[in-house]
């Protein structure tokens, strides 16, 4: 009987833990909008808002570079990072990338790389690793 309290305090901590770990209206939010929010806030500063990369090393996911990747090929590349792109692990949930990889591929594949209406234009501009912004890596 104590062995069972045990296991089920066990899940019910795993489960608190991975619903405290994912965007409290994930549940809510199953369509693409989440990942379409999360790259074109943190991604599209270097990839470009309609997948064309303004960052001329950056896959141009319009294009479909790097897009014959498969999916956990990819994630390491956004967890660990890739060249002078910088590792995302830690930094946003991981439901959050991954969600950003499905719009990605979704938009790929319909071709529709549109700057969505509702988007109010906010977004990171980050500068690839090892250089300045402005400088390096200068942006109109």
């Amino acid at each position: 009987m104590i062995r069972l309290r045990v296991q089920i305090l066990a899940v019910a901590i795993l489960f608190a833990a991975v619903v405290d770990a994912m965007p409290p209206d994930s549940a809510l939010r199953q369509d693409l909008s989440l990942g379409r929010d999360v790259f074109l806030t943190y991604c599209s500063g270097c990839h470009g808002f309609n997948g064309l990369a303004f960052y001329p090393p950056a896959p141009s996911f319009a294009m479909n570079d790097r897009l014959g990747k498969s999916d956990p090929e990819l994630m390491n590349s956004i967890l660990k990072g890739k060249g002078a792109m910088p590792w995302w692990e830690g930094k946003l949930p991981r439901f959050w990338l991954e969600q950003a990889l499905a719009y990605v591929r979704h938009v790929a594949q319909t071709e529709d790389f549109s700057i969505p209406g509702d988007w109010d234009g906010s977004y990171y501009k980050f500068s690839p690793v090892g250089t300045t912004p402005n400088a390096d890596w200068p942006i109109p």
